[in-house]
């Protein structure tokens, strides 16, 4: 079981939020949103229960995923993902797996606007591609999950500039061994330009210590930032990277990513 916790602490850790998704906002009816992205991770070092850094196996993970939303009623946005991924192990207990990750369906509900603000509360549920829960590449990743979450956020001028702020509470229901989850994202989006958008992004995972099991204090934060350019109307491609500066009980992950936006 000792060789199986780093591998643990890795998947409560690679559970990244989507960085492109429309936050609080909702799709006018008939529009839709295409997202396809590509992500490199690694991890060789983790957290232990002091935050203090230690070494351990080294995982590696290479995803694709495909994001939609779509506008299916004033307020009312049908969102789904779906990813495919490959993880690799090297260390003690060698393991990899490629296959279908997790796929998630679920509905944002605009609640209400005041003044430049607007509210929204979004729920999910997630299906796990990953069967083999012995497996130090899947740990973590073969149970259901359901995400409920509220969100709020708010657009402003910035001098000649405009920008954005959403910010987005969570609970993670995940359905076994797993401890359920508390997740804080923020997201500050500044367009300097018409057509380039900067985006800063914090996202935090707090594990639910009232279940039982192992890493039930697993905690960390990890900071993304990326660049996105609209090429046209329709099509728009973003780049950036993210790290682990802090955690307890969960891996120091790092990595980069790739999107290509698509509207329709």
């Amino acid at each position: 079981m000792r060789l199986l916790l780093p591998a643990f602490a890795l998947a409560l850790a690679l559970l990244l939020p989507d960085p492109s998704r429309a936050g609080a906002w909702t799709l006018p009816p008939g529009d839709g949103l295409a997202i396809f992205t590509l992500t490199h991770s690694r991890a060789d070092r983790f957290f232990d229960g002091a935050g203090g850094l230690t070494s351990g196996a080294d995982f590696a993970k290479t995803e694709a995923s495909l994001y939609l939303e779509y506008g299916l009623a004033e307020g009312l946005t049908l969102l789904a993902q779906s990813t495919l991924a490959a993880k690799q192990v090297d260390g003690p207990v060698p393991d990899e797996r490629a296959g279908l990750d997790y796929s998630e369906l679920g509905l944002r509900l605009r609640l209400g606007r005041w003044n430049d603000y607007v509210f929204s509360a979004q729920a999910s549920g997630r299906a796990p591609g990953a069967s083999a829960p012995a497996s130090p590449a899947e740990i973590g990743s073969t149970d259901p999950e359901v995400d409920l979450r509220l969100l709020a956020g708010r657009g402003f001028a910035l001098g000649a500039s405009s920008g954005y702020v959403d910010l987005q509470l969570a609970y993670r229901l995940r359905l076994d061994d797993p401890p359920n989850e508390i997740r804080l994202d923020a997201t500050f989006g500044w367009r300097p330009r018409p057509r380039w958008l900067a985006l800063a992004q914090v996202f935090g995972t707090f594990a639910d210590g009232s279940a039982s099991g192992v890493f039930t204090d697993a905690r960390f934060a990890k900071l993304q930032l990326s660049a996105a350019y609209e090429l046209t109307e329709r099509w728009t491609v973003q780049a950036g990277a993210f790290a682990t500066p802090w955690g307890r009980d969960a891996a120091q992950e790092n990595g980069v990513f790739a999107s290509v936006w698509t509207a329709f």
